[in-house]
């Protein structure tokens, strides 16, 4: 108004610098994730398997996320392993140069503390040989319903046998587990 512009006019173009404001970037944020998406599509192109695992992992909790993600490895010409309870690590893991092993983590219904006393009992005494093996090792208050059905229908339980029976069988199994605990403490 004081440079002689109509009150009605200075009020209309300040509401439109205010709604520009609302979602503008300045010239610094610009240039920010500018180098952001250049140092990502460095990554990717010279590092492609460990890209996408880290990827992977920050995204484990996301199902719809990783789904893509393995789709993308696909087109990548990259292999995302089904997890295995003696390789698989707690998150997604490089295996090969073209190979991701799939994270017990992101596995639904299992969780951190669990998982990360598999690992501990897998490291300790080496990998699981059988089902009975692993029953025996791994804490009897782990193995219940969800924990083992959660393992057999991901497939990291393949090697000892039939998804669906393992599945099933979860109350054998953490009965089994239970006895052996007790066994192995009157010793």
């Amino acid at each position: 108004v004081k440079n002689g512009v109509e009150r009605a006019t200075a009020e209309t173009i300040w509401r439109q610098i205010e709604e520009f404001a609302a979602y503008s970037f300045n010239r610094a944020h610009a240039a920010c994730y500018g180098f952001i998406a250049y140092q990502t599509a460095y990554l990717k192109a010279h590092f492609p398997t460990e890209f996408m695992t880290a990827l992977l992992r920050a995204d484990a909790g996301n199902t719809d996320r990783v789904v893509l993600e393995i789709s993308e490895c696909s087109e990548m010409r990259m292999d995302v392993l089904p997890p295995w309870i003696n390789q698989s690590d707690a998150n997604f893991t490089v295996v090969d140069e073209d190979k991701i092993r799939f994270g017990l983590l992101a596995i639904k219904g299992v969780g951190e503390g669990p998982i990360a006393q598999i690992i501990q009992m897998r490291e300790a005494g080496g990998p699981f040989k059988s089902l009975a093996d692993f029953a025996r090792r791994v804490p009897a208050h782990i193995l219940n319903k969800k924990m083992i059905q959660a393992l057999a229908y991901s497939g990291a339980l393949d090697e000892f046998g039939d998804r669906n029976q393992i599945a099933q069988n979860y109350d054998e199994i953490s009965k089994y587990a239970k006895n052996s605990e007790e066994t192995a403490a009157t010793f």
